[in-house]
């Protein structure tokens, strides 16, 4: 390489780093840092400050009390911004709201409920943009006519925080109110064989499902009041409800105790069918991926 030729390209290369703002800013930077060492070092401790602090800066996008309700929001809107209040192993009925849950509630641009379930919450408090999917019913993601009639109201909602995912959001409604139809009529069909001997639950979780069907519900063996059992009399009640309806079908619930249930069938003589459903399913899971997998554990 000659001599002339080496200084033409010291001459280019700093004018080519310049026409670029992105060389521009690294120059920038590492002068900051090599020339000036204090002030680099400052630099390099409020970027990482700046680092620290955005996710509590961040938008919380939709909050949700429940897992279904999140899961509801993910029908319409794969892209949303989801973050639900209830961890995996908390009581859904008496939920006390930790700072950190707090903290995203505050954030939230849109907060989605079940007023009926987290209505004992303790620490809930209610954003200004706040939708209440049933206030006047308990359980009502578990009836599919319900999340059909819920589904408009829910999509509106979503479009106003997510202009740019309107027209995506309009497609999936006609598709998630044909899914409420399907899973209803594999619901109808999966508990036709109990439309006679009816069912015996623990916790009323899927009652208005089986009301929905008209699959009579015997007993529900918790009482009015969250976590009370019923005592000795109810037990022998529902003992002889079993007695005389041998086909009855029990359902347990995945995060309550069962112990009702396990004495009714240590103490029948019948061989009893008895089930597991989860009403709350997982933080990730879509409304109709709950009740397929909840309908699978009610088919043999």
């Amino acid at each position: 390489m000659t001599p002339s030729s080496s200084a033409s390209d010291r001459k280019r290369r700093p004018s080519a780093l310049r026409a670029s703002p992105d060389n521009r800013a690294t120059i920038a930077k590492r002068r900051l840092c090599i020339t000036i060492p204090g002030k680099g070092l400052l630099y390099l401790a409020i970027m990482a400050w700046v680092m620290l602090l955005a996710p509590a800066l961040s938008w919380a996008g939709v909050v949700v009390t429940l897992p279904p309700l999140g899961g509801l929001v993910r029908m319409l809107d794969t892209q949303a911004d989801v973050t639900v209040l209830l961890p995996p192993t908390a009581d859904p009925h008496h939920f006390q709201m930790p700072p950190k849950a707090t903290e995203s509630l505050m954030q939230a641009t849109l907060f989605i409920r079940a007023s009926r379930d987290d209505g004992g919450w303790s620490g809930l408090e209610t954003p200004a943009t706040t939708l209440d999917l049933w206030p006047d019913a308990s359980h009502g993601w578990t009836r599919p006519d319900r999340v059909r009639a819920a589904l408009p109201r829910l999509a509106a909602a979503l479009e106003r925080i997510y202009p740019s995912h309107a027209a995506s959001i309009r497609t999936r409604l006609p598709a998630a109110i044909a899914e409420t139809r399907r899973i209803e009529a594999a619901w109808q069909k999966a508990l036709a064989p109990y439309h006679n001997d009816g069912v015996i639950m623990q916790h009323p979780s899927w009652q208005p499902l089986c009301e929905l069907m008209g699959v009579p519900v015997r007993a529900v063996l918790e009482s009015h009041r969250h976590g009370q059992e019923f005592g000795p009399r109810d037990l022998d009640r529902a003992l002889q409800i079993v007695d005389a309806h041998p086909n009855v079908l029990l359902i347990a619930e995945a995060r309550h105790d069962n112990r009702a249930l396990d004495w009714i069938v240590g103490h029948s003589d019948q061989p009893l069918h008895r089930i597991t459903l989860d009403a709350l399913g997982t933080n990730s899971m879509r409304w109709n991926d709950l009740m397929q997998d909840n309908l699978k554990r009610l088919q043999p």
